[in-house]
Order: structure tokens, then sequence, then C-alpha cells
């Protein structure tokens, strides 16, 4: 069930699925995403509906992170191996969630090409931080999608400073196991009891985008028609 959900939103692009978060009335328009500020740094969008690059959909595995100072207990970043077993105990697919809380985020890379390994052996699909990230062409190549605010060629002293709470990455609270979707455009959060209506009408509103642009497109083209195929596009 939670694996038919996260496919069946990746078939969209996070543009859609706001658009039918909105018409379904389920939160104010201004809120369940994350501001701007998120970059996609590696990895291919996957086909999605109407010709439309799809999303990375998936279940949100929580950390905070420190990079300025050296951890006071001594322990680096690959030394919690119990944030594996929390992990592998969330639904699949899944999405790494980083929240780096230094007051200046970003100045070491929390995620690069030996976590990125790590996290694709648990069946995560994308790593999501609003610190840097490094070995860019190296997580490229293995098709991993990272999202980060920055890149760094460093660690610095990259540590956790806890795991599976509650983060919050550019105004959008993130709980470990909450539904997720995210591409080039930015972080989305998915009410779960509802994926399956915001994905029937997200194919409804994919569907409208793409004969609206192939009106545009047509030599049938006029002002009277347009304002026609306005009208049905935001009825």
């Amino acid at each position: 069930m939670h694996e038919a959900a996260a496919l069946a939103l990746s078939s969209f692009d996070t543009c859609t699925l706001s658009d039918a978060i909105d018409k379904l009335g389920l939160h104010l328009h201004n809120q369940g995403f994350a501001t701007p500020g998120l970059r996609h740094l590696a990895g291919t969008m996957p086909p999605g509906a109407s010709g439309i690059a799809g999303c990375v959909a998936g279940y949100a595995a929580t950390a905070r992170v420190r990079s300025f100072e050296p951890p006071m207990t001594g322990h680096f970043y690959f030394h919690h191996t119990d944030w594996w077993d929390e992990i592998n105990s969330l639904p699949e697919p899944r999405v790494v969630v980083i929240e780096d809380i230094d007051r200046i985020p970003g100045i070491g890379a929390c995620v690069g090409l030996v976590a990125t390994a790590a996290y694709a052996a648990l069946h995560c699909q994308a790593a999501v931080t609003n610190g840097s990230c490094r070995d860019i062409p190296a997580v490229h190549a293995m098709n991993f999608q990272l999202f980060g605010a920055h890149v760094s060629p460093s660690r610095a002293y990259a540590h956790l400073v806890d795991h599976h709470q509650p983060v919050s990455l550019f105004g959008l609270s993130v709980r470990p196991g909450d539904l997720l979707a995210v591409d080039g455009h930015g972080l989305l959060a998915i009410p779960p009891e509802h994926a399956g209506d915001i994905c029937a009408l997200a194919a409804e509103l994919a569907a409208r985008k793409r004969s609206f642009v192939d009106y545009c497109a047509s030599p049938d083209f006029s002002i009277e028609g347009l304002q026609q195929q306005l009208r049905q596009l935001h009825s």
C-alpha cells in the first residue's frame, strides 16, 4: 500500500501535485511546501504523466547535523548505526531529510558518495538537505536524486546531532515517516490519507495542461478559443 501510493505520486511533478492539493482544499495555499532555496544537484527525474517529468516520492527518514565544530561525543557521521536500523524500519520507498542546524548551514557537506551508497542500499530514492552536498558527478552517475542548498568540497566536522526526530527545511516541518514528493521545483508534503484523491485529480489536471499547450501550438489558435481553454483549465 505504501509503495503503491509513492509510485502513483511519482508520475507527476510537484507543481501538478500542489495544484491538486490546492483544488482539494487540503490546507491553505501557502502551506505544505518548502520555500525557495533547495536545488536539484544530481540524478535524473523519472518520466511522468502526459510527457511531463515526474518526481521522487517516499517516506521521510529524518536527521539533524552540524559541521562547523567537532562533535562533543567524538562520534562522526557514520558511527550512529542505530539510525540505519531506524531507516530500515520505515515504509519503502524512502527519502532522507537532513536538517543542518548550524547558524550558517552548509559549512561542511553532510551528503556525498559514501552516504549516498548507504542510502541507496537502504532503499532510499533521494536525499534532501538545507546544507551542503559533495561528490556531485559520482552521485549523478549512480542516478541517485540529491537535493541541497549548497555544495562543498569538505565534510568539515559533519556529524549527526540526532535522528528520527522532527526537522524543518526551508519552512517545511517534516516528521519521520511523512510522505513527501520532491523534484527540481522543491519539496512538497503529501497528506497520505488523500494520496489517491490527489493522484486522480493530478492526472486530470495534467491532461488539461497538455490540452491547453496543444491548443496554443495549433493552427486553430484564436483569442476566443484561448479564453475558452483558460476557462476549462481553471474550472
